[in-house]
């Protein structure tokens, strides 16, 4: 049994937005990022509930850059020479192309610091061209490392998962120094593409590692039924970085509802094409995190999770 919690979607309009009604062209937003977005879907929803019709009102454009940064960045400047009316950056690198290929395109990110990574002057006034959510992913990797300790306390060494991108190996750098504060060893294994993650993940597992943490990444979350396969394959207890993954078979996750980001996305969106200038709208810190426990999983791979940690759990999978 999955106990939820109910989460809000605003009510369906009954008419298309003022600003782009039948008689004008319809407002065009693209979504960059590496690899898939798999809460695309939750922000076509939301859109939707705005009063937005695809294919009338809106187009929705999905162009993935691959493994490559330098693509990335190629494919940012692409994207700004076909003047969408918004840019929505699906990760911290996508929005630092977005930046550098644009001043004046509205940009929508999600990312771990912008201030930190230059994105925004301040939180209260960002400025310029960008507005968006920060979700705090360095405080989240070290939690995600207490949390699997305090869930099997003999763990020896983990796996740590990252990719090579500056905002992940930060992540990659506050899980290591949260590893080695609980005498636990922390092994990082960088992966930047699907055909890397089954062999390095086996090769750590194979070298010693007795579990698995997964930071904060589109990739990842792309992949999460996979890193699953793998931990249960090797019968070793896992930590993701969205519950979507652990509704779907895997054992814990701690971070945020990252359908619900996505969702408040898809609102800064909508006040854009209402005609609100990005750099006048504060960049929300998001603050509500959730720690999910899959306890059929727990229970087929032979993996016992304190009572006192499950309790403390704010949804569990029995």
């Amino acid at each position: 049994m999955i106990h939820r919690r109910r989460f809000f979607v605003a009510p369906l309009a009954l008419a298309a937005p003022a600003a782009f009604a039948q008689d004008k062209k319809p407002a065009r937003i693209v979504v960059l990022s590496r690899s898939p977005v798999p809460e695309l879907g939750d922000f076509r929803d939301q859109m939707r509930a705005l009063g937005w019709v695809e294919g009338r009102t809106l187009i929705v454009e999905e162009p993935y850059a691959g493994d490559s940064t330098a693509r990335l960045h190629e494919l940012a400047v692409e994207v700004a020479h076909g003047a969408p009316d918004v840019i929505v950056a699906g990760h911290s690198e996508a929005a630092q192309a977005a930046r550098a290929a644009t001043a004046t395109i509205p940009i929508v990110f999600t990312t771990s610091d912008p201030v930190r990574d230059g994105l925004v002057a301040s939180f209260a006034r960002p400025g310029r061209n960008l507005t968006g959510l920060s979700q705090g992913d360095f405080e989240l990797s070290a939690k995600r490392v207490e949390v699997i300790r305090d869930a099997f306390p003999a763990l020896g060494s983990v796996a740590i998962l990252h990719t090579s991108s500056a905002s992940s190996t930060r992540q990659f750098e506050a899980s290591r120094r949260a590893a080695t504060a609980l005498r636990i060893e922390g092994v990082g294994v960088e992966i930047d593409s699907e055909a890397a993650l089954a062999p390095a993940i086996e090769a750590a597992l194979r070298g010693g590692a007795q579990g698995i943490v997964v930071n904060t990444s589109p990739l990842f979350r792309t992949l999460g039924a996979t890193i699953a396969v793998m931990a249960a394959r090797f019968r070793v207890p896992a930590i993701y970085e969205n519950a979507a993954t652990v509704e779907a078979g895997g054992l814990m996750s701690y971070g945020p509802d990252w359908r619900r980001i996505y969702l408040r996305m898809a609102v800064l969106v909508d006040r854009i094409l209402k005609g609100a200038k990005p750099g006048d709208i504060p960049v929300e810190r998001w603050d509500r995190f959730e720690l999910v426990i899959n306890l059929r999983t727990a229970a087929a791979l032979g993996l016992t999770i304190s009572p006192a940690l499950v309790a403390l759990a704010d949804r569990v999978i029995e």
